[in-house]
């Protein structure tokens, strides 16, 4: 015979009703959780964070060095936070790694379309590129240096897909869209692909950097997308 447990609230060990971590409605469980506590990737929703890591202004390189471990999602999204470079007139830059953190300079096939505005005109240009990074984004204002530019200015945001970086395949992609200024003020969208291509390699690490100095501040956070 079968035995049931019939309970209202499992309070902590002090007591606290109010504090409950698991409280029953008729027959709905619901769980309440701490800022530390971690929910496994198998349950949940689709997307889940994994790690964050910020600039502090003698930070040459964003990196995240531990794609294999990830095996469990399908694809990786990483959204860009006020990121601004240390000089003025940079690019921002992206390399991955298929054996530890050794990144590869060569391989690469990107384009991107810039739209953009200075309030006066605007106009849209078409960049592509090969060889050294899976994109080029830029030019970009430095508030700090650049005398055409006030502080109130935004800087880079936006979001990136690294699709299966983890599976064998000949061809890894990335899909992004990005929103910054322009040095000199303009206004500028840039939504760009890119892909590596070298036969059969798992990616490693994958990093984001200025093609000349630091990153001053802002941050990327990684997330993993499940497949359904």
């Amino acid at each position: 015979m079968a035995s049931e447990l019939f309970v209202d609230k499992i309070t902590g060990k002090t007591g606290t009703a109010g504090s409950a971590p698991l409280s029953m409605s008729g027959n709905t469980l619901t769980a309440t959780l701490g800022a530390s506590s971690t929910v496994p990737a198998s349950i949940g929703g689709s997307m889940h964070f994994i790690s964050k890591a910020t600039a502090d202004g003698t930070t040459s390189s964003i990196e995240f060095t531990s794609l294999g471990n990830h095996s469990s999602f399908k694809n990786l999204y990483f959204v860009f936070n006020d990121i601004k470079p240390e000089t003025n007139s940079t690019y921002m830059h992206s390399q991955i790694a298929i054996s530890g953190t050794t990144y590869k300079t060569s391989n690469y096939l990107g384009i991107g379309w810039e739209l953009y505005s200075n309030g006066s005109s605007h106009n849209n240009a078409h960049a592509h590129s090969t060889g050294a990074n899976l994109f080029n984004l830029g030019t970009l204002g430095n508030a700090e240096t650049d005398g055409n530019i006030t502080e109130s200015d935004i800087p880079l945001n936006g979001s990136m897909f690294l699709y299966s970086p983890t599976e064998t395949l000949k061809y890894h992609s990335i899909l992004g869209d990005f929103v910054y200024n322009l040095q000199g003020g303009a206004i500028c969208r840039n939504t760009c692909v890119g892909k590596y291509y070298e036969d059969n390699s798992p990616l490693t690490a994958i990093k984001f950097f200025m093609a000349s100095g630091n990153i001053a501040s802002g941050s990327i956070a990684m997330y993993g997308i499940k497949n359904g």
